[in-house]
């Protein structure tokens, strides 16, 4: 796809392909122009990140340009609250009571904000949004990395806020590159097709971040894809660990594409938790077994096992739009590690039940620092639950995935879904 095979079908009306995810895109003439992008913007960054004769941006280009240029549109009441409706509504049919906004104010901030305001607060949806702020972007767009943390301190600081929005010190680094577009980065001996990952930060900026919030406390998300990345992200925060050693579960290593056992050694040493996609495997393992990993690294795609049986605290997220916001779901993905196709990718063994049924309950809430509130059923914390249809410990685990919900109850109040 490129930005001359568009002009040929639209060469009035802007058009933006969006590639799935969510970390690149390819434009038109008219849609370059009316973001106002010029060949001297692109310039500053790689050809590969962005080329503006082909159109095609990604990772940094695509963040730290591209995008940036639609925030005030995509963002805006008219495009954006109906797609919120949405959410909310199927949020609520899969069980969902508190979700992590793990990239708060990539685009903007305020507008980001406003948003979840108008959309969540003020119409009080069943389900709270745990805003984690997306480091680099702030450091960008507020003059560098003490103004940014001085923003995100004092944002975050806010005593009083709403049941639908929840601050505390946890922020997201962006390591390596997006699985959808293989763009992570790969150990030797590489993708098989010779092609090369990314990385979304410089390194200088990533390890300068990771130590400013490191030894502020905060709890540290960090994206990280391939075996290459999460190797990366271990070396600088084995480092930090050294210099300031802080308690287990500092470090939350997000999507954790595909890895090895010496790097789940390294997470479980280092006190580490790991917050992961297992739908990578259902809808990648196929294909990436063929094109770009091969058959060895596609049966690692979200290898979990080696995790939980060495102690580390593991949970499973959608990323949503990457895959389905259904919790039950991604259970059943990490279980029977089964693709699309139809093929189980074992051994490494799945998830058992009960691992997978914790890491999507208390182990989740443990990720996020809110185990004391959330999580489980006990005197003392939230009245949030899932009304399933059917007990989840028995059904058979093929019937997990499409287990009916009925319902949430959040902080007390029942809603039924629609």
């Amino acid at each position: 796809m490129t930005r001359k095979i568009l002009d040929a079908i639209e060469d009035e009306k802007p058009v933006m392909v969006w590639q799935r995810s969510i970390h690149e895109a390819v434009y038109n003439t008219a849609a370059l122009n009316y973001m106002k992008i010029t060949k001297a913007d692109t310039d500053k960054f790689s050809a590969t990140e962005a080329n503006f004769e082909t159109g095609h941006f990604l990772e940094a280009g695509f963040f730290e340009l591209a995008i940036l240029r639609l925030a005030s549109y995509l963002l805006s009441s008219d495009f954006m609250d109906p797609g919120y409706a949405r959410v909310q509504d199927y949020l609520a049919s899969n069980g969902v009571t508190t979700v992590g906004d793990l990239a708060t104010g990539q685009m903007s901030w305020d507008l980001e904000l406003g948003a979840l305001t108008r959309n969540y607060v003020d119409k009080k949806a069943p389900f709270r949004s745990v805003l984690v702020p997306a480091a680099h972007a702030l450091a960008l767009s507020t003059g560098g990395l003490e103004k940014s943390f001085a923003f995100v301190d004092g944002k975050l600081a806010a005593k009083d806020s709403p049941p639908q929005i929840v601050y505390g010190k946890r922020i997201k680094l962006l390591s390596d590159g997006a699985m959808f577009s293989q763009l992570m980065q790969a150990l030797p001996p590489g993708y098989i097709d010779g092609h090369h990952g990314e990385w979304i930060t410089p390194k200088e900026d990533f390890e300068a971040q990771a130590r400013k919030y490191w030894n502020a406390g905060y709890r540290i998300h960090v994206h990280s894809n391939g075996d290459k990345g999460i190797s990366y992200t271990l070396d600088v925060f084995e480092t930090l660990q050294e210099e300031t050693p802080r308690l287990p579960g500092a470090l939350v290593i997000e999507h954790f594409g595909f890895a090895n056992d010496s790097l789940n050694k390294r997470i479980a040493a280092l006190g580490a938790t790991v917050s992961a996609n297992p739908y990578y495997l259902t809808a990648l393992g196929d294909g990436y077994s063929v094109d770009g990993l091969g058959t060895d690294r596609a049966r690692r795609i979200v290898s979990l096992s080696g995790l939980v049986e060495r102690g580390v605290t593991v949970t499973l997220h959608s990323d949503f739009g990457m895959a389905p916001a259904s919790p039950l779901f991604l259970a059943w993905s990490a279980i029977t590690r089964q693709t699309l196709a139809g093929k189980v990718f074992t051994p490494p063994r799945g998830l058992t039940r009960e691992e997978a049924l914790r890491a999507i309950t208390v182990d989740a809430a443990n990720i996020l620092g809110l185990e004391s509130d959330l999580g489980s059923i006990q005197s003392g914390k939230l009245a949030d639950f899932a009304i399933l249809e059917a007990d989840p410990t028995e059904v058979p685990i093929e019937e997990l995935k499409n287990m009916p919900v009925w319902g949430v109850m959040f902080e007390g109040e029942v809603h039924k879904a629609k």
